[in-house]
Parts: structure tokens; C-alpha cells; sequence
């Protein structure tokens, strides 16, 4: 979206939002971003109450991907129900889904981004819960999949690693051996829910109750499941958090452990899933730059030790 549809989106917020504007006593409108820098980016505006305070968010979706925001409305709703109760916490309930200009929209109330300035300390305290939420994610939903689903969530996407030139002379001997073992049978992956971006730019703090003065471990928040999968790769999320986390090896090693014994599966093929995650990923670029891809590749596969 350019800046001047945003801020036309902005000047006709509080209609679009109706007696929400009066309940979130709406003071301020202030466009965070417009989502300018990625053609399918959303554009992002801040409200603020009459006091100053920050009271909601409002995400659009930009003319080149009008369904992007109804489509991230679904994944949350979708993965939520999956996850029941306690691992669907994080995720928020909409206050409104509405369309702007054949624009889809929501309204979400306001919650504060973890990842400003955070530092060492923070990131390891973050660190714990987050990771345990995120193996409870892998052991609550791992189902074996159906031969449909192995083939187009496993054999597929490996084989298009191996035949995309680019991609196959950086990790063309792993998925050599991956495929073997998947076609042997030796490896008996199994489905994840996949958040499928899932770093620190991506969970928030909501806010303490009024007089309960919650632990912020019980105020984490995840969104931007737009691109999340109820029949995903395990391992790729925990990378992707990993990194953005920094974990250091010896850390990492220990939750590869614990997916291991979780998804009964040898050390050697947790790279598997990931190369898995990664060939599916590349299969499913749209708007996405095939060089920001390739990056990715290369950095997620540095996140795993060498040898497992």
C-alpha cells in the first residue's frame, strides 16, 4: 500500500471502526507503517485513546494482496481451535473484521511488541516459555500423515530442493539423504501446526489485567498466522525462534533433543523436517524475492549444529 492510501485509510478509520471508536475512546489515529516496502505488506495504524495511551491496532491489507489480512484472521482462528485452551492463549481474538475499498481489515486491541531494544537478559527469560509453548504446539497436534499428505508436504518439497539448481548446491546431500530415508521408510515424519514465521517481531505483551497485575509470562501474544499450516514441518518454527532468540549451540542441541524423543524420530532427521519446511516454503514464494529466499535457506540451515 502507498503512503497516500494510507493515510486516506487512516482519515476513514473511525467510520470503519464504528462504535468501536467510541468503546476504545479513540483520541488519535497514527499510521505505524504502510506497509510500502513488501508489495503483499500490510499497513499498520496505531489508535490512541483520549489520554494518549495506545488502545488498538488496525491492520489492512495492501491492493496487490486484498486477502492478506482475512487469510492471517483465518490461520489465527483456525490454529486456535486446534490448539485448545492453554497453547491457543497467545493467540488474540479480533475485536472487528471489516473491508475498506475492497481491502480487508481488522481491529485488534493493542498489545506491546517484545523486541524493542530487548536485551541478552530479556531474550533468555523470553526464551523459556516460548520455547516450552512451542514444543507443547509439537506434541499436542503431531500426527502421522496420510500418503496424500507425505508425498505433498515431504517427498514433493524435498525433491524440489534437489531440482532447483541454486538450492540443491547448498543442501543437495542432505536431501539426497533425506529422500532415501523417507522413501525407505527408515524416517516416519509426522505433521505439525506450523506458525511458519514465527521470530520475535511477532509476539507482544498484552496488557496486565486491571488489578491482577499479571506475570508477563501470561501475557504473550503471537500473530501474523497468516502463513501458518495445520499440516506443517515440525523443527522450522523452533529454528526461526532460535535465531531471532540467539540461542546458543549447546541450547539448541538440548531442544533438538527433546523433538527428537517427542517425535520419535533419530537426531539426523530433524534436518530433514527442515529441509522439508524450507523446499515448501520455496514452493510457495508469491510475492517473496528469490534472493531473500535463498538467504533464508542458507540461514536456517546454519542455525542446526552440523552434526547430529
Amino acid at each position: 500500500m502507498d503512503r497516500e492510501l494510507a493515510e486516506e485509510l487512516c482519515r476513514e478509520l473511525l467510520e470503519i471502526i464504528g462504535d468501536w471508536a467510541k468503546e476504545l475512546d479513540v483520541g488519535q489515529v497514527q499510521l505505524v507503517s504502510p506497509g510500502s516496502g513488501v508489495p503483499d505488506a500490510t499497513a499498520q495504524v496505531l489508535l490512541q485513546d483520549s489520554g494518549g495511551r495506545s488502545a488498538g491496532f488496525v491492520l489492512c491489507s495492501s491492493p496487490p494482496a486484498p486477502e492478506m489480512v482475512t487469510r492471517g484472521v483465518n490461520g489465527a482462528s483456525a490454529a486456535k481451535e486446534v490448539l485448545g485452551a492453554e497453547l491457543g492463549k497467545v493467540i488474540l481474538e479480533p475485536l472487528l473484521v471489516s473491508r475498506w475499498r475492497g481491502l480487508s481489515c481488522v481491529l485488534l486491541p493493542y498489545c506491546a511488541p517484545v523486541d524493542a531494544k530487548i536485551n541478552r537478559l530479556g531474550r533468555w527469560r523470553l526464551s523459556h516459555p516460548m520455547l516450552d509453548w512451542l514444543h507443547g504446539i509439537t506434541r499436542h497436534t503431531q500426527a502421522l500423515p496420510t500418503e496424500s499428505d507425505r508425498r505433498k508436504q515431504f517427498e514433493q518439497p524435498l525433491k524440489f530442493l534437489l531440482e532447483s539448481e541454486d538450492l540443491a548446491r547448498i543442501v543437495g546431500g542432505e536431501v539426497d539423504e533425506a529422500l532415501g530415508r523417507l522413501q525407505n521408510g527408515t524416517w516416519q515424519p509426522r505433521q505439525v501446526l506450523m506458525h511458519g514465521d514465527l521470530h520475535l517481531g511477532n509476539v507482544l505483551l498484552s496488557p496486565p489485567s486491571q488489578g491482577k497485575g499479571s506475570a508477563w509470562q501470561d501475557r504473550l501474544v503471537v500473530i501474523d498466522w497468516g502463513g501458518c499450516d495445520l499440516k506443517g514441518q515440525a523443527i522450522y518454527d523452533l529454528v526461526r525462534l532460535a535465531k531471532s532468540l540467539m540461542l546458543s549451540k549447546r541450547r539448541i542441541r538440548k531442544e533438538l533433543l527433546r523433538y527428537a524423543e517427542t517425535l520419535s524420530c533419530e537426531m539426523s532427521d530433524l534436518r530433514s523436517y527442515l529441509l522439508a519446511a524450507l523446499g515448501q516454503l520455496g514452493m510457495n514464494l508469491d510475492q517473496f524475492p528469490r534472493s531473500r529466499y535463498l538467504q533464508v535457506v542458507e540461514s536456517c540451515m546454519a542455525v542446526l549444529p552440523a552434526r547430529l
